[in-house]
């Protein structure tokens, strides 16, 4: 007997300790590891995939492959829905050869709005607030909610340089039912622009410059352009489909004049042209008579793709990566995560009840997932409250640009406006914010008061502090310091 009630604990330890793992485990398995990174690049017509695999200190390339994707010319309306059915059959296959439901997936030019802004170093907090609202300023599409990612690629103690890429709400919307139908769970959103750059880097095809370079992709039937400065990104355009072949160099001279005047003027050293097959000799030659620079043609083997480039982009990254993934699917998925945890934890309270008739025990827990539940609800009701917090912080943001009442030249104005005859100012302290100290001297004591209260009177002052008064030797001026301080007068 006692023999049997000791099987029967140990089999309930055992159960218990499945379930355990099972809850602390988690639903997906992730798109990068510390020996495998799984990645999906999206060009115009069709999917490209590979596994990178960790092996020892080196990576090697693991499954890939290439899945046609028969869509319409643009995902706008007429037909956004003839998009996501050979998108979605596309993803399976994709998910079928690589074996993974989980992934960071690419997006090409032609979905995206893309800027390098540069501004004023900020913390990380306001500088997210900064290029939402530079991106939003600077949107096509006009009433249509943006999906805002960036990233920094280059920071000093005055300015940072800042990726940033935007893709409005509907072709996020076409790109979530296809993901959907074809099981798929989207770790990042990445920019399939940044993963060709970073393959050319790696294969030591474009090696730094000493002035500009230009490099023009051929994303299958498309062109991407990128602008850099001494192998820092300066610009960043996607240029569409080109029918005709004066087309690509328009819009190549176009940018290099953009980049001119957003960059500064520097000689253009070389024009690298990336292709998987070689462009027409009428191509090549339009485009040589409008850089003026040395050009050389790049063909793309079969075993490299963009993403391969978009997996060594995610093995070297580091920082705060750029990620376009709207921030509703991050609340579906922990919603799902949560309704997934508590089936699993009312399945494993039902087994311990049967096995132990633990009634006691059941309730407790049940009330604890169904409040986590709970606030999970009121934390997808308070993405209202969040939007119009957001919008308040811009709307303090720019008051904050605009804002120069308490201006060193205000101050100065006011200052000099109310300085009376036969004072002299000898220093003077600006303080942004706070206050302005100054020194001086006054052919005679009552001057001194006059000027302080006619600061106390006139804006952007509140007060002012007089501080020592004193005679100079030899002489009947008076040697004053004063502080006036910045702010609403109280009257």
């Amino acid at each position: 007997m006692a023999t049997a009630g000791a099987n029967l604990m140990g089999g309930l330890r055992s159960l218990v300790a499945r379930l355990r793992g099972a809850w602390r485990a988690p639903v997906s398995t992730p798109a990068a590891t510390a020996n495998a990174i799984l990645a999906l690049v999206w060009e115009t017509g069709r999917l490209y995939g590979t596994v990178l695999l960790r092996s020892r200190i080196e990576w090697s390339r693991g499954a890939s492959g290439e899945w046609p994707v028969p869509l319409p010319e643009q995902l706008s309306p007429p037909a956004p829905d003839a998009l996501v059915a050979p998108l979605t059959a596309a993803m399976n296959q994709a998910r079928e050869t690589l074996r993974a439901e989980t992934l960071t997936l690419g997006l090409p030019t032609s979905l995206l709005l893309l800027r390098i802004l540069r501004m004023p170093t900020l913390t990380r907090e306001e500088l997210a607030e900064a290029v939402a609202l530079q991106m939003d300023k600077l949107s096509p599409f006009p009433g249509d909610e943006l999906s805002i990612g960036w990233e920094v690629l280059a920071e000093d103690a005055e300015q940072v340089t800042v990726f940033a890429a935007a893709a409005p709400a509907r072709h996020m919307q076409v790109l979530d039912q296809a993901c959907l139908g074809a099981g798929l769970r989207i770790a990042r959103l990445d920019v399939t622009l940044l993963a060709a750059w970073r393959l050319l880097q790696d294969r030591n095809l474009l090696p730094p410059g000493t002035g500009r370079q230009a490099v023009l992709f051929a994303q299958g039937d498309e062109w991407d352009l990128l602008l850099l400065d001494r192998g820092q990104l300066i610009l960043a355009r996607g240029l569409g489909r080109r029918d005709e072949e004066a087309d690509l160099a328009r819009e190549l001279t176009l940018s290099l004049f953009q980049a001119e005047m957003e960059a500064g003027a520097l000689p253009l050293q070389e024009l690298l042209v990336v292709s998987a097959a070689a462009p027409s000799a009428a191509v090549l030659e339009s485009l040589g008579a409008a850089a003026a620079a040395p050009m050389r043609c790049v063909t793309l083997p079969p075993d490299a793709s963009v993403a391969d480039g978009l997996c060594l982009r995610i093995a070297a990254m580091a920082g705060e990566p750029l990620d376009l993934t709207p921030p509703a699917w991050r609340q579906r998925e922990q919603t799902a995560l949560a309704r997934r945890r508590l089936i699993l934890g009312l399945s494993a309270a039902a087994g311990l009840w049967v096995a132990l008739a633990a009634t006691l025990l059941l309730g407790p827990f049940v009330t604890d997932q169904l409040t986590a539940l709970e606030n999970r609800r009121l934390a997808a009701l308070a993405a209202d409250y969040r939007q119009v917090d957001n919008m308040r912080k811009r709307v303090g943001l720019i008051n904050r640009y605009k804002e120069r009442s308490g201006s060193l030249l205000e101050s100065l104005r006011t200052i000099c406006a109310t300085q009376p005859e036969g004072v002299d100012l000898s220093e003077l302290t600006y303080e942004r914010e706070k206050s302005c100290k100054f020194k001086g001297e006054a052919a005679l004591p009552a001057l001194v008061y006059t000027f302080k209260e006619r600061i106390e009177t006139n804006a952007p002052f509140s007060s002012c502090k007089l501080g020592a008064v004193s005679s100079l030797p030899g002489s009947q001026r008076q040697r004053f310091e004063m502080e006036a301080i910045l702010g609403e007068a109280s009257r």
